[in-house]
């Protein structure tokens, strides 16, 4: 944002989305062979790319399955897309999914997979991590704020269906290494609180205030 409006390398304050926890008794330790997609432009957040990945991935974990939630007018394509691929039956587009349901997919999810070719934030990956699941992102844009490498998730580039795969199947048979991002996942949500983003907005009114007032 700085460079791009051009702003002054001044002292700034960046206020985080914050999201409510889940208390312990409802997070689920058991997973189910499921790779997770929750986006709705699906050429922007990557999806062709994360489908171009999977058969590498089904081929040493055919069991696995990949669930895409989300609508995106380009559906279709992406559909196709699976079929091309031959891994149209493994692939399951659910549209559109009220937050409780799309917060059952996470629970249920071994990995939160989103390889977005930009992203302004992605509270999404939030989403996922307040359910221990790990997740592989891209670092582009917003997401080096929220998903750090080796302590909640894997970071790959945008458009490289061959390294996606390969950092899928490190996590999928790493076991030590999943759990110790499974644990750093959820403890991101330490610092992406409501009252972290109501202070933080707080502290940047009363600086716009104060600035006004003394500029």
């Amino acid at each position: 944002v700085l460079r791009a409006f051009r702003l002054p390398a001044e002292p700034h304050l960046v206020c985080h989305y914050g999201i409510e926890p889940l208390s312990a008794d409802t997070v689920s330790s058991t997973k189910e062979p499921i790779l997770l997609f929750v986006g709705g432009n699906f050429e922007r957040k990557g999806l062709p790319t994360l489908l171009r990945a999977l058969p590498a991935i089904l081929q040493h974990h055919p069991e696995y399955r990949l669930v895409v939630v989300g609508r995106y007018t380009n559906q279709n394509a992406c559909v196709q897309l699976a079929n091309d691929l031959g891994v149209g039956q493994q692939v399951t587009f659910t549209g559109y999914l009220e937050n409780d349901a799309v917060q059952a997919w996470h629970q249920k999810a071994k990995l939160f997979i989103m390889p977005s070719l930009m992203e302004g934030f992605g509270i999404v990956y939030l989403e996922a991590m307040r359910s221990g699941t790990p997740v592989i992102a891209t670092d582009v844009g917003g997401i080096p704020e929220v998903v750090n490498e080796g302590t909640n998730g894997v970071m790959v580039r945008p458009n490289q269906p061959e390294e996606l795969a390969a950092a899928c199947l490190r996590l999928l048979t790493d076991e030590a290494l999943y759990k110790q991002l499974s644990q750093g996942a959820t403890q991101t949500l330490e610092k992406f609180t409501p009252d972290s983003m109501i202070t933080q907005t707080e502290t940047f009114f009363e600086r716009a205030v104060n600035h006004h007032r003394t500029g």
